[in-house]
């Protein structure tokens, strides 16, 4: 194990440092979203002409959560792979095995040396975005009288279940575990490093299909378009629920039922 950590300080340290100043970052902007009671939701991001108020914090969580959201790929490709193939294509596991070094412990020093401690780190990352995604207004739809404080959004939609709680700590530890299973099996950095990228972007895709069919029967809800009651023909983004609905398709249908394109030629341009 001491040999382990010798041999990945470097990227250890380097890649927890990351997570450190991610969480920092995350906890500050929460912190201002919360003082001010505020909402946030992600791809809010400070232009030239708008970089007042509230535009700064936002901006910091887009780019964090951003960041958690490419960060288990990434360690996957350069820590999961690069802590077996350095042994691998150097041959030093041959000199580990001759000194009474098990294949299995050879195996778990690295993931408990260097793959938990990341895990942990990414899991504490994914906590604090869990805390910034449901500051300020976001954390009430409604207040105890029942009138609506803001507009919430749901943390199974994309990318807010990928990156927050304990969700991030599970992809980042399955990233790891995949580079560095198809370094031991491939031989090779730059093989493995293609590996992965393949199965971390296809599988929980695939997964996500096969299983779908198992989730509970989704409720439909029917809302009849009225000129007379709303201040537009078309309905707001279905998307954006006072209650933190997850919703996970929606569209424009007939009076049969019939699935239909809205036709927005006729409407009056904005100026």
């Amino acid at each position: 194990m001491w040999a382990v950590w010798r041999q990945n300080r470097r990227s250890l340290i380097a890649t927890l440092t990351l997570i450190v100043l991610l969480t920092a970052v995350t906890v500050a902007a929460a912190v201002v979203v919360e003082q001010n009671d505020s909402t946030w939701t992600f791809g809010q991001i400070c232009s030239r002409w708008n970089d007042v108020g509230q535009c700064r914090p936002e901006t910091a969580l887009t780019l964090t959560t951003l960041f958690a959201l490419l960060l288990p790929l990434a360690l996957g490709l350069f820590v999961g792979v690069t802590a077996f193939s350095r042994d691998i294509e150097q041959r030093t596991h041959v000199l580990g095995m001759t000194q009474s070094v098990s294949r299995l412990r050879w195996y778990f020093a690295r993931v408990v040396v260097v793959f938990v401690p990341i895990t942990a780190a990414m899991v504490c990352l994914g906590l604090s975005l869990r805390w910034a995604a449901t500051a300020g207004g976001n954390a009430r739809a409604f207040a105890e009288d029942g009138a609506m404080t803001g507009i919430a959004f749901s943390l199974y939609d994309f990318p807010y279940f990928e990156t927050t709680g304990i969700a991030i700590g599970g992809y980042t530890l399955l990233a790891m575990l995949v580079g560095g299973t198809a370094a031991i099996f491939l031989r090779s950095t730059v093989g493995a490093m293609v590996t992965t990228v393949v199965v971390f972007l296809f599988v929980p895709v695939a997964l996500t299909l096969i299983v779908r069919e198992d989730y509970g029967d989704p409720q439909i809800e029917v809302e009849p378009i009225s000129g007379y009651a709303r201040a537009t023909e078309y309905a707001p983004n279905p998307y954006f629920t006072t209650d933190g609905t997850w919703v996970v398709a929606a569209g424009y249908v007939d009076s049969d039922g019939t699935r239909v394109s809205p036709d927005e030629s006729r409407c009056a341009p904005v100026d």
